[in-house]
């Protein structure tokens, strides 16, 4: 018996960073690299199937054919098959080779399938990303309540709390990560971040530094504060427009404290985010 249609899909060259690496983000996508000729990728193929049509919806299967779409498997250093990578939020989390028994892959995918903390912290990152704080800040409760030391979700509470000018709240957050965690290293990007709560206070908040900069444009303590306050909303583009107007005026303003705040920017959008990308290259220009 075939698993239900849409947990299985064939995946293409053009159609992989769709059906594996962005729908990765909602659910975990398992990929068998396989070609027609391969005698184990067809005694693996059921299999895969079946466990999937078990977990009913946990996991979803894409199936590369290497053969058809060679790049796939360059790409991912694929060389021998049947190979098998589990990808979750965008990267892979485990992988194994060879025909392997029904029994062997349930266990590999249960050892790496997101746990109910996994799930509320995914939901959490979505709610935040459409702006819904207060539902996101419930979820992260949840998250915490199942796994108090979750470390995901304590980085994400502190994002919150700094988006809600909550310093002390974000720093036991902060503490609470686990070293070694992926987590853990991007805590540092959030702690320096709080630096934009008592610049943005020293304004008055956003509304004062406009009103500030409406009387004198040059007055560039506001408009330093200005970015911290927008970068505490999540307005990246407006932030980094202000903060690089300082870096354009005075590279030297409070001991280049714009520039630092426009690098503290960019690890907190990730090094590969478009507006990091167009940013960079501007401050290069100026700092």
């Amino acid at each position: 018996m075939n698993a239900p249609l849409d947990l299985v899909v064939d995946v293409t060259t053009r159609s992989f960073d769709t059906d594996v690496l962005e729908r990765s983000h909602e659910v975990p996508v398992l990929v068998d690299f396989w070609a027609p000729w391969c005698g184990p990728c067809r005694m693996l193929a059921p299999v895969l199937e079946q466990v999937v049509r078990e977990l009913g919806g946990k996991v979803v299967l894409a199936k590369a054919n290497t053969e058809a779409n060679p790049e796939i498997g360059t790409r991912f250093s694929v060389s021998s098959i049947p190979a098998c990578k589990l990808f979750v939020a965008g990267r892979v989390v485990g992988e194994f080779v060879g025909a392997i028994s029904g029994g062997q892959v349930r266990r590999f995918l249960e050892s790496h399938l997101p746990s109910p903390a996994d799930g509320l912290v995914a939901s959490a990152r979505r709610q935040l990303a459409d702006g819904s704080v207060t539902e996101a800040s419930a979820s992260l409760q949840a998250a915490l309540a199942l796994d108090s030391a979750h470390p995901d979700a304590h980085l994400l509470a502190a994002r919150v709390a700094l988006r809600e000018r909550d310093a002390e709240l974000a720093g036991r957050h902060l503490d609470a990560i686990r070293p070694g965690t992926e987590a853990w290293s991007a805590a540092d990007a959030v702690r320096a971040a709080l630096a934009f709560i008592e610049a943005c206070n020293e304004v008055g908040g956003r509304d004062a530094a406009l009103a500030r900069l409406a009387a004198d444009e040059t007055d560039l303590d506001a408009r330093y504060g200005l970015g911290c306050c927008l970068a505490l909303d999540d307005r990246w583009d407006e932030a980094l427009t202000a903060l690089l107007d300082v870096v354009r005026r005075s590279r030297k303003h409070r001991d280049g404290a714009a520039r630092k705040a426009m690098v503290t920017i960019f690890d907190l959008l990730g090094r590969q985010h478009e507006l990091s990308d167009q940013y960079v290259r501007q401050l290069q220009i100026w700092a």
